[in-house]
């Protein structure tokens, strides 16, 4: 069906952190990556908004900072009245399509919002891409595609295999090892969705482990988990798991990751700072054709033309085993703001003032969540016909 919007898709890469990944391509360990800079832009200076995959895609999907919808930690489900892209891409005649892995079940609430949602299990995304040409070919356009990709999550996959277990590596040679099946599906990927607007993006960060005494720790954690008689046995060993992975106990460096996106006319790599959920505030206008409207208020801003260069840019993360316990981080021009918090327990006149815009929404959260969808929506209706 023919068509004068572009297609889209947002490619995210699982704990794509960002000082491996600019070191391998220094280095140029990801020859198809190197390619693909050389014809899109590439920031180098890209923050996730939160620490884990649920917040941060709810926050990526919505444009909003999701701590503001009560999305805090990797189980929290998205609510059905948190606006999202799809709603207004459904709307202008996007067929959507989700093809997704790890914790981007049907317990987030994710399912409903795509025309089309297929969870596949963690592993190789090889025999994947292979497949997904001809489920791409079935949609009508306009298309809007969310395509994640797990291999450098712990545990690393290559091959399809676990690769933490059972060998001497360092975790950062595992890292790149992940990172570089990756970048052998990326031609592939970008042929099959060929006439494609893209984005290219981690969900989030990851702090490597570099040594081999640290490697072997996370192996024990993963030993741990399968067989737990013996957690009291090496419990001791591995007390503290924020020495590798991403997690509210790893912000800043979790928030860490790169973009990489053709929806700009010049090809660049430019450290501009910037936060992944703008790629929807850039997706709006693209669709639309025109500056993002103002009654939208969203959290991001067009990456093509950012209104404040100079804004602070948030990440924050609660524990998925205690979501009040949370780590917020705030990213300035001259600064990083690193502030724990342990929600309900703390008075609003204590949190340091450079996190006020954002904490203020977690009292206020329930009416925020009401009233959002419906002002969403009207903003949009009204935005169609201007």
């Amino acid at each position: 069906m023919a068509t004068n919007k572009p297609n889209i898709a947002i490619i995210l890469i699982d704990s794509l952190a960002r000082t491996p990944f600019l070191e391998a391509l220094e280095n140029d360990q990801l020859p198809n990556f190197k390619e693909l800079t050389r014809k899109a832009t590439l920031y180098t200076n890209a923050y996730s908004p939160a620490a884990s995959t649920t917040p941060s895609i709810a926050s990526l999907l919505s444009g909003y900072y999701s701590i503001k919808f009560g999305v805090r930690s990797v189980r929290d489900p998205i609510p059905s009245k948190m606006p999202l892209i799809t709603d207004i891409l459904h709307s202008k005649g996007y067929t959507s399509l989700a093809e997704v892995t790890g914790p981007l079940g049907n317990e987030l609430g994710l399912r409903k919002r795509f025309n089309y949602y297929n969870y596949r299990v963690k592993g190789s995304s090889t025999k994947w891409v292979k497949t997904l040409k001809k489920k791409i070919e079935t949609l009508n356009q306009p298309r809007f595609l969310l395509l994640h990709i797990w291999e450098p999550h712990l545990p690393r996959y290559y091959d399809g295999k676990n690769i933490l277990l059972g060998n001497l590596q360092t975790d950062y040679k595992q890292y790149m090892k992940a990172l570089k099946q990756v970048d052998s599906i990326i031609p592939e990927l970008l042929e099959t969705i060929d006439n494609t607007i893209f984005f290219i993006m981690g969900d989030h960060g990851d702090k490597i482990a570099k040594s081999l005494l640290t490697t072997m720790k996370l192996n024990l954690i993963r030993i741990q988990k399968r067989i737990p008689i013996l957690k009291d046995k090496i419990e001791g060993i591995t007390e503290g798991t924020d020495f590798a992975g991403h997690g509210y106990k790893n912000l800043p460096i979790a928030a860490e990751t790169i973009l990489i996106t053709n929806a700009t006319s010049i090809q660049e790599t430019t450290s501009q700072a910037i936060s992944t959920l703008d790629t929807t505030a850039e997706i709006i206008s693209k669709v639309y054709n025109s500056d993002l409207p103002g009654c939208l208020n969203l959290d991001g801003q067009p990456l093509t033309k950012p209104k404040n260069k100079k804004r602070t840019i948030f990440s924050f993360s609660c524990s998925a085993a205690n979501r009040n316990r949370c780590r917020l981080v705030a990213f300035t021009d001259d600064k990083v703001h690193i502030y724990d918090i342990y929600i309900g327990e703390e008075p609003l006149e204590n949190y340091p003032r450079v996190f006020a815009s954002i904490l203020n929404y977690i009292h206020k959260e329930k009416l925020f969540i009401t009233s959002a969808k419906m002002r969403y929506m009207k903003c949009y209706k009204k935005y169609s016909k201007s």
